[in-house]
């Protein structure tokens, strides 16, 4: 009898824990439900980028100033998923239906991180929860690209207390191939400046002339008027119009930076596009010039630098 006994009470203490834990789940008052879309998107790509290369950038319309939640009385499991199929080549990333372009999808609550996402949220996040920023998504390459268009899909539903309360769908994506393609013997270039003396240096803001090197971007076009722009941006933080930082290594020299100029001698304006093929051009080359310029006091040693360019499409 007094097993028995024992056994009932574990019983009916088990069964008070589970009642406990209901009482204490999130009750929440909603705000908007909302259902953001995109509208169509159009996105030019480069097919040769390596699988998991970023494709571009577009973002959802309808979240930015809506009260999604009022307030709630206790806290409240919310979770971010994709309709989507997971893509195989590309970790996070789900596939559009368009071959070999996959998508990363931005969380609803937390900026930064991507769907699926998972937290346990306290009421005080959540009275009230005004959403300010809209949903980020990242197009990636999964693999061989086949332009084409892919319809409506639900790309994004948000869920909190296990119940649906947004959802971000894509009203179209049409992928096409860019106009233009930098050309692959411009892609990766490697410019040598030479070893100039440091005697060829006057002071801050001198160059030495014995460094300075003609080299061009060149980009082979489509036969059409579709304009692109070109950007250039540098590795590292730019202390100056057209000046690339050195590479840090135990051997790097100090005091000077690279500088490069365009075809009229003009610094290059970092993160400034600037559009080219208005004109059905099929080749278009870009002449440039770099060169070492002195910023403080020189410090012999190796002097390299590096800079990037992006071809971008509307």
């Amino acid at each position: 009898m007094d097993f028995l006994k024992i056994n009932l009470q574990l019983k009916l203490l088990l069964i008070l824990l589970s009642l406990s834990s209901v009482c204490h789940a999130g009750s929440c008052a909603m705000g908007t439900s909302v259902k953001a879309t995109t509208g169509a998107l159009n996105l030019a790509v480069d097919p040769r980028v390596a699988i998991g290369d970023i494709l571009g950038y577009r973002y959802s319309k309808g979240f930015s100033g809506q009260t999604l939640v009022i307030g709630c009385t206790g806290s409240s499991p919310y979770r971010s998923a994709s309709l989507l199929t997971a893509s195989s080549t590309v970790e996070g990333a789900y596939e559009t239906g368009i071959p070999g372009v996959g998508v990363i999808i931005g969380d609803l609550y937390k900026t930064g991180m991507t769907i699926p996402y998972t937290i346990s949220l306290s009421p005080n996040a959540l009275t009230p929860w005004t959403t300010r920023d809209e949903v980020r998504l990242t197009f990636v390459k999964t693999g061989p690209v086949t332009p084409g268009t892919s319809g409506s899909k639900v790309y994004g539903n948000f869920y909190l207390n296990s119940r649906v309360f947004s959802t971000l769908t894509v009203s179209s994506l049409t992928v096409v191939q860019k106009s233009c393609l930098v050309d692959v013997n411009s892609k990766n270039q490697i410019v040598d400046l030479g070893s100039p003396n440091r005697s060829e240096f006057s002071g801050v803001g001198s160059t030495a002339a014995s460094s300075e090197r003609n080299f061009s971007v060149i980009m082979q076009c489509e036969a059409d008027n579709i304009p692109v722009q070109v950007t250039f941006e540098p590795v590292g933080t730019s202390q100056g119009e057209g000046q690339l930082p050195l590479t840090t290594d135990n051997n790097s020299a100090s005091g000077v930076a690279v500088e490069v100029l365009d075809t009229n001698r003009v610094p290059l304006s970092f993160a400034t596009a600037k559009t080219y093929h208005n004109s059905a051009e099929r080749t278009i080359e870009i002449p440039l010039i770099a060169r070492y310029k002195q910023t403080g006091n020189i410090t012999p040693g190796t002097a390299n630098a590096a800079m990037t360019f992006t071809i971008t499409q509307n």
